[in-house]
């Protein structure tokens, strides 16, 4: 904060500040009519009852977490929000939710979302905001979802390794009451059966389905110049090999380097490896499929 008597307004100095601001902490430096004009104006927004920013940071994710602790000390930020506040590449919610003790009753603010529980043992703050552990917010925002999002929070999560599929599986098994709690059981049960990663088990359930992939081995054990590789898919007769690689593990310049050299190897044994995305697999499926099945056909040909 500046200090008392500084020249700038308060909506200049918000303005220059991406974060949320108690009314306490703006009276030290501006008096309450400078406050409350500004507020009636529109140069400051009101982000909660006492809780003020930018209106040019009042959607940012951070600022309304931040505006979230500020507004209640025992509320935890959870769902989608607390997920964007430890894994920033997932999108921003436009609801936040956040969780307050039992029998608390507040004024809850535009765009919040309440939820009131036992509190939490366990707790973190990414960024500074005082959050659920990842694993519970992950488990929040899919009993929150529509049935129709729950299942792409689900994959992004993961695939932005927010948390880990056993962690959730934990939490799962500590929650009694969860909305679509058969649903996600199944795709977990998909790691129990031998799935390595998220893209992996999109693509079981989302992309390569039905009996025409039947002839797909998952995990394939394949022993190539004194080394055994293990193939997400693998074709054997015609020897095409399908590998699913996750953004952050396989973007590395150590792993990528591992990649090529794998798949020089497993090529001069007579296996073609058809790499795919998440993003391939989840914005272009028929594509990805193609692509499979004129490997396999050509294969087949020569």
């Amino acid at each position: 904060m500046p200090e008392p008597g500084s020249r700038a307004t308060v909506a200049e100095w918000l303005a220059e500040h991406p974060h949320a601001y108690s009314r306490s902490e703006l009276l030290r430096v501006w008096s309450r009519w400078d406050v409350d004009s500004a507020a009636r104006a529109g140069a400051v927004a009101r982000l909660a009852p006492a809780v003020y920013a930018s209106p040019a940071h009042a959607r940012d994710p951070l600022v309304r977490g931040e505006a979230i602790a500020l507004w209640n000390s025992h509320a935890l930020v959870t769902g989608e929000l607390a997920l964007f506040l430890y894994a920033h590449e997932l999108p921003a919610p436009p609801i936040a939710d956040a969780v307050v003790p039992y029998g608390a009753h507040p004024r809850t603010p535009q765009g919040v979302r309440v939820i009131q529980r036992a509190p939490a043992k366990f707790r973190s703050s990414p960024s500074g905001v005082p959050c659920v552990l990842p694993e519970r917010a992950l488990l929040d925002a899919w009993h929150l979802a529509t049935a129709a999002r729950s299942k792409s929070v689900f994959y992004e999560a993961l695939w932005a390794r927010a948390t880990t599929a056993s962690a959730l599986s934990r939490e799962l098994a500590r929650t009694p009451k969860v909305r679509g709690r058969r649903a996600l059981e199944q795709l977990l049960g998909h790691f129990s059966d031998g799935a390595m990663s998220p893209v992996e088990v999109f693509a079981r359930t989302e992309v390569f389905v039905g009996t025409e992939w039947a002839a797909f081995e998952r995990q394939a054990s394949i022993a190539v110049a004194g080394r055994t590789y293990r193939a997400d898919m693998l074709h054997a007769s015609t020897r095409v090999i399908i590998e699913l690689d996750g953004r952050r593990y396989h973007a590395k310049s150590d792993r990528a380097e591992r990649d090529r050299i794998r798949d020089a190897e497993l090529a001069s044994r007579g296996y073609v490896t058809v790499r795919l995305s998440p993003r391939d697999l989840a914005d272009r499926a028929e594509w990805c499929r193609q692509m499979v099945r004129g490997a396999v056909a050509s294969r087949r040909v020569a």
